[in-house]
């Protein structure tokens, strides 16, 4: 869905005078819920993916062995989905750090975010500080990237038949 749109919805169903929608209007809510409403799509169809990799029989071993469903989804399903859920919040989280389109329409004032700094900063300043802001967004996109590679690789160790086991 288009950002101008979820903007556009998220005004209209939160910038009422009086309700509980007002308090989410005012605050960075809004921001994180335009997020949401933007990229829960994306994420969730990563994750659906994964999903189709675990066999029924897994869950079907915990209910057997009378697991409660949170039991089974603590013990069974998020061990195996760990490098999915990793991989849905990592793409997420780069999108949402370049999102302008749903921020500039919702963000209240005086929380802005850099994404909107940077845009705004590009019409009024010299190049080279339009230039540091642009490095630093993309350092904030690729730290948690280095992150999750330098702790895969750091927990991950091939054995003698070039498998990759756990530490």
């Amino acid at each position: 869905m288009p950002a101008t749109v979820i903007g556009v919805g998220l005004i209209k169903v939160c910038n009422r005078p009086e309700g509980i929608f007002q308090f989410i209007y005012g605050s960075l809510w809004i921001i994180i819920f335009g997020y949401g409403a933007r990229f829960l799509s994306l994420s969730s169809r990563i994750m659906a993916n994964y999903f189709k990799q675990i066999s029924n029989s897994t869950e079907e071993a915990g209910i057997v062995m009378g697991a409660s469903w949170f039991r089974i989804l603590k013990k069974i399903i998020v061990p195996l989905q760990g490098y999915g859920i990793v991989a849905a919040w990592l793409i997420s989280f780069m999108f949402c750090v370049g999102e302008l389109g749903t921020t500039i329409l919702v963000y209240p004032p005086g929380h802005e975010t850099l994404p909107i700094t940077l845009f705004t900063v590009m019409v009024n300043s010299p190049a080279n500080i339009v230039s540091a802001l642009s490095l630093i967004i993309v350092g904030i996109t690729l730290l948690p990237l280095g992150i999750f590679l330098a702790a895969t690789r750091y927990f991950l160790t091939m054995d003698a038949k070039g498998s990759r086991v756990l530490r």
